[in-house]
């Protein structure tokens, strides 16, 4: 007699063949042919359906100064490849740092908002470089008692004219250090080279407005803000959460967890995913 339900796996997996382990086709007896097949295809349902009652989220935390973009850059690159994360959460406490890191972090963000939604939940801190940043997700939150803004450049130059030496007989010195360059404007910002002259000062002041043009009309743009009206938001105050709020420098007053029902509802709408948020720390270094 020909058992026709083995026969029906038989047939589906031979439909399906390209997605099973090769060695089921080692087994002598047919039944236990069928009756493995039948357990690796419920197994793969219960996968599925597991997985979708399950939404991965990225946390990953932004709590020092930013003078080194490469290890965040490439794990926020990996998170937005992974189809298997959902959204990113990133949890910033962080004064800002180098314009440069800063602009690199706030570009990869963009790009992976396009594939998966991103949320910043603010602690205590979000200025500077920091907030330029967090401005390209799609929804910021912070406590109304965190600090939110400091937009603007700073651009510090130290000058040293002598240094102390100890000789080899313990006595001490001074020691004159002479810098020789291509250019005078190669030493504009080396402690050791001449004092600046008025022009190199005027177009190290021009440099530096240039440097914040950039970062308040990155900030509008990603803000939807008016950049006419940058000197309200970007003179580089530092604005307490409610009063950000007010200026469209964020998007609500919030907790940690208002941040993930948030996130949750923003993949729920962007990828049809929902279900209990599995949350998966990343372990990431800005300096």
């Amino acid at each position: 007699m020909i058992d026709f339900y083995a026969l029906r796996m038989i047939v589906l997996v031979l439909i399906l063949s390209v997605t099973l382990p090769a060695d089921v086709w080692a087994y002598p007896s047919i039944m236990q042919f069928a009756h493995t097949v039948k357990n690796l295809l419920l197994r793969k349902k219960v996968d599925q359906i597991v997985r979708r009652n399950k939404v991965h989220i990225a946390v990953v935390p932004i709590r020092s100064g930013i003078y080194d973009e490469t290890d965040l850059v490439k794990k926020l690159y990996e998170l937005r490849t992974d189809d298997s994360i959902h959204g990113i959460l990133l949890w910033v406490s962080s004064p800002g740092g180098a314009p440069g890191p800063s602009w690199l972090i706030s570009q990869e963000i963009a790009a992976c908002k396009k594939k998966k939604p991103v949320v910043v939940i603010i602690g205590d801190t979000c200025t500077s470089g920091a907030f330029l940043v967090a401005a390209r997700a799609d929804y910021i939150i912070a406590p109304s008692l965190s600090e939110v803004g400091s937009i603007g450049v700073l651009y510090m130059v130290r000058k040293n004219k002598v240094e102390k030496f100890k000789g080899t007989d313990g006595t001490k010195g001074d020691a004159t250090i002479e810098v020789i360059a291509s250019s005078p404007n190669k030493v504009v910002t080396n402690p050791y080279g001449p004092s600046m002259s008025d022009e190199q000062r005027a177009a190290l002041a021009q440099h530096t407005y240039h440097l914040y043009e950039l970062f308040y009309q990155e900030v509008a743009r990603a803000r939807k803000l008016d950049p006419e009206k940058h000197l309200e938001w970007a003179d580089a105050q530092v604005f307490s959460g409610d009063r950000a709020l007010a200026l469209g420098l964020i998007d609500s007053i919030g907790s940690y967890s208002d941040a993930v029902e948030k996130l949750l509802e923003l993949i729920k709408d962007r990828l049809q995913v929902e279900g209990e948020p599995v949350l998966i720390p990343i372990k990431v270094s800005c300096n």
